[in-house]
């Protein structure tokens, strides 16, 4: 998941800005959500499709595998070479 710039109305980023820097500091951690809310702020979320997860797994689990094998080799080729 990906999370982007706190964004305004206008599809500006507003994250750096006075007026956020304002309500940061002015306004308790629990009222902050509602006084953004009110302020037209947003936040664009990038997520992958659900039906990517086990491609993901499997690309990741062939991944490790792979490293584990060549490291494995590496550590067989060392100890054997090495003079008794």
């Amino acid at each position: 998941m990906e999370t982007g710039a706190i964004l305004g109305s206008s599809g500006k980023e507003v994250g750096r800005t006075p007026w956020f820097q304002d309500r940061v500091d002015h306004t308790s951690l629990s009222e902050l959500p509602i006084c953004l809310a009110k302020g037209n702020t947003h936040v664009e979320i990038a997520e992958q499709p659900a039906g990517r997860y086990l491609t993901f797994q499997l690309l990741e689990a062939t991944l490790v595998a792979a490293l584990t094998t060549l490291f494995a080799a590496f550590a067989l080729c060392r100890i054997r070479r090495r003079p008794a």
